[in-house]
C-alpha cells in the first residue's frame, strides 16, 4: 500500500476541451455521479480543505476538474449528470472516457461512481452503469450521505441498491458507504486509493 498524504492536494485545472487534459505520472481515478450527489464534498473531505467548489445549484459544474493528491494520485471529476440536458452531457463524458481509456487507460485505477444512498437508482445512474460495464477497470460504487438515514435503513438501502446495480452491471464492483461527517468512511476510501496507487 502506498502511503498518501491526502491533505497535500491541489487543484490543477478545469478542462472544457478534453485535448487539454494534463496526464501526469500518477495513478488516476475518474469521479462521476449525479449533480448534487456530493462529489465536491467528497474531494474536500479527502483533502481536508475546501479545494473543490460546492454549489447548491445542481448541474452548475460544466468542466472536467483535475485534482492532484500528494504528487501520486490524479482525480478527474466529471460534470454531474441528471439536471441539465442529459443527452449532451452523456456525449461529453462518454467521449471523454472513451478517449481517456484509449490513450491513458494503463494509469486508470478505478471509476468512482457516487450514488445517493437514500434513493433508488435514477435512470441516468442506470445509463452510466450500463456504459461502464464495457471497460475492464474496477468500478467502486460509493453510497453517499449515509449519515442522513438510520443504520437499519442504510443496510436495507445498500442491499436494494446492490441488487439494482447487479441487474445492469455484469462485472464485479466494490461498494463503499461514505459520509463527509463520519471519518471512518473517509479512511476506508483513503485506504482503498492507497492500495491502488501503486
Amino acid at each position: 500500500m502506498t502511503k498518501i498524504n491526502f491533505s497535500n492536494a491541489k487543484f490543477l485545472g478545469a478542462y472544457v476541451d478534453k485535448e487539454a487534459i494534463l496526464h501526469l505520472d500518477h495513478a488516476e481515478f475518474i469521479l462521476m455521479g449525479r449533480s448534487n450527489v456530493g462529489k465536491s464534498s467528497l474531494i474536500n473531505s479527502l483533502t481536508r480543505k475546501q479545494i473543490a467548489k460546492t454549489s447548491s445549484t445542481p448541474g452548475k459544474t460544466e468542466t472536467i476538474n483535475h485534482y492532484e493528491i500528494d504528487d501520486k494520485i490524479s482525480i478527474f471529476d466529471l460534470p454531474g449528470y441528471g439536471f441539465a440536458k442529459f443527452k449532451s452531457k452523456r456525449l461529453a463524458w462518454s467521449d471523454f472516457i472513451d478517449q481517456f481509456i484509449e490513450e491513458n487507460g494503463s494509469k486508470l485505477r478505478a471509476f468512482l461512481l457516487l450514488i445517493d444512498s437514500r434513493h433508488d437508482l435514477s435512470e441516468e445512474d442506470v445509463v452510466m452503469i450500463d456504459y461502464l460495464k464495457k471497460f475492464s477497470s474496477p468500478l467502486v460504487v460509493i453510497f453517499t450521505k449515509v449519515d442522513k438515514i438510520k443504520s437499519f435503513e442504510l443496510k436495507k438501502n445498500i442491499e436494494s441498491l446492490s441488487e439494482q446495480i447487479k441487474q445492469v452491471y455484469i462485472n464485479h464492483f466494490v461498494i463503499l458507504p461514505f459520509s463527509t461527517k463520519l471519518s471512518e468512511y473517509c479512511k476506508n476510501l483513503e485506504k482503498m486509493m492507497g492500495i491502488w496507487a501503486k
